[in-house]
């Protein structure tokens, strides 16, 4: 059992066909690493949102405007002549810049709900840990692309938002808990069911025709697929171990 002393939302996790398994994981409202990252997206979303509102995005900051400079610098940009030094400082940074709600939506949302369930079977600091390590290798798989293939990379593309690591964590999510069920209201809906709609769903509306999205997503899904794998290798080896001869 997850518990806390807050009292909030909560989801609630059960082995398939089991309801009488379930256990209550609890959202700790401003506490943990999962929510903490959520708010930090969310903060940068309004200010991205109200800087587009108000018109700042096209004012001029040093020798471009102020929304150049979020491509070229905080995002991670296909374009050669800003490649080195906005390559390096995008590859962390470009997780936080959300230029399109529907990302932002898709993306925040699925790694707070999977991020809090995959915790129930992982520890909330190795779900942030998987997620941030996606996020920083898919930034590298994109620029690699930009060198390898440099005509169907896209000269202009921009990586930006968390989609990556939002994959990594509910593929890895589905893995590691795919005989479990999630009640919704009175309905009980397997993980890997959730994870089957959603992600086509969300790869249909974000999809970028270049071919360094399609290395990102396909690396981003490896990626947690990789990880679950290995996870549930050390848990029979562990078990293996520990049964009696």
């Amino acid at each position: 059992m997850i518990s806390s002393n807050y009292v909030g939302m909560k989801l609630y996790l059960s082995e398939i066909g089991s309801p009488e398994t379930e256990q209550t994981i609890v959202v700790q409202g401003w506490r943990g690493a999962i929510n903490t990252l959520v708010f930090v997206h969310i903060g940068f979303f309004l200010l991205f949102t109200i800087a587009r509102m108000m018109d700042w995005m096209s004012a001029p900051w040093q020798e471009e405007t102020l929304s150049e400079f979020v491509n070229h610098f905080l995002a991670i940009s296909g374009n050669a002549p800003y490649s080195y030094f906005g390559w390096l400082s995008g590859i962390l940074i470009h997780q936080f810049v959300h230029t399109d709600p529907l990302e932002f939506m898709f993306s925040v949302s699925m790694f707070w709900f999977f991020g809090h369930l995959l915790k129930a079977r992982i520890s909330e600091r190795n779900v942030v840990i998987l997620y941030l390590t996606t996020i920083t290798l898919s930034g590298l798989a994109f620029i690699i692309s930009h060198l390898v293939f440099r005509i169907f990379s896209g000269h202009g593309t921009v990586m930006d938002g968390s989609f990556a690591g939002a994959l990594a964590v509910m593929t890895s999510a589905a893995v590691l808990l795919r005989p479990y069920q999630v009640r919704l209201g009175k309905m009980f809906i397997p993980v890997w069911q959730i994870y089957a709609i959603i992600l086509p769903i969300s790869i249909a509306l974000l999809f970028k025709p270049s071919i360094a999205y399609v290395i990102v997503y396909v690396f981003s899904i490896w990626s947690g697929l990789r990880y679950g794998i290995v996870q549930i290798a050390r848990w029979e080896r562990k078990m293996n171990e520990t049964r009696p001869n």
